[in-house]
């Protein structure tokens, strides 16, 4: 959340010790709320839960990523 700006994240899946799993619909979230928040929120989470935490994974919006990265180097060149 402090590199990858969320709204390139389409959803984030939290698996933790006990077996269960938490999939966060982030795109879904930035409908009903700014980008900051959302962050803030995700972060907090990740802290709250930070000890029963196995595996964290991250779906990318990789077409928005690579829309937003060509733009930007259009803008250089």
């Amino acid at each position: 959340m402090d590199t990858m700006p969320v709204a390139y994240v389409d959803k984030m899946i939290i698996e933790f010790t006990d077996g269960r799993v938490w999939e966060i619909n982030v795109k879904e979230q930035l409908k009903k709320d700014n980008s900051d928040n959302i962050a803030k929120k995700l972060l907090d989470t990740l802290s709250e839960y930070k000890d029963t935490i196995k595996n964290l994974d991250f779906k990318i919006d990789v077409a928005l990523l690579k829309a937003d990265i060509e733009k930007k180097t259009k803008k250089i060149l």
